[in-house]
């Protein structure tokens, strides 16, 4: 059986310190082994500048995503939940965009979920 990589949406935060982009990041159904994905994000905003680095609930707590890049999605289709910072960076600017895009090694599968960082 496969599945698709389903990115959820992450709604629209103000650009602020403390605040956070949450993706929920999950299979379509459930499939026979575990899945790696690879992250990665694009989108008008700068990560470094108006995002920070992508981190994900482990089960109980945040942690960096590793440099790879690569997350686990369990096989019952169980959801991982995966974040960006917003930084302020103080600057008067149009709204900007996050896209957080996951996709299987294989590549299969990507959705990708757009979300805005509000000025």
């Amino acid at each position: 059986m496969t599945a698709e990589v389903v990115v959820g949406d992450a709604g629209t935060v103000e650009e602020a310190d403390g605040n956070y982009l949450t993706y929920d990041v999950s299979l379509s159904n459930a499939v026979g082994s575990d899945v790696t994905v690879t992250l990665g994000t694009s989108g008008s905003a700068t990560a470094g500048d108006d995002y920070g680095p992508l981190e994900y609930f482990n089960g109980s707590s945040w942690v960096e995503v590793p440099t790879s890049n690569e997350i686990t999605l369990p096989a019952d289709g169980s959801t991982v939940q995966v974040r960006v910072a917003v930084i302020d960076d103080a600057i008067t600017e149009d709204d900007e965009t996050v896209v957080l895009s996951a996709t299987t090694s294989d590549s299969q599968s990507q959705i990708q979920a757009i979300q805005d960082l509000e000025q």
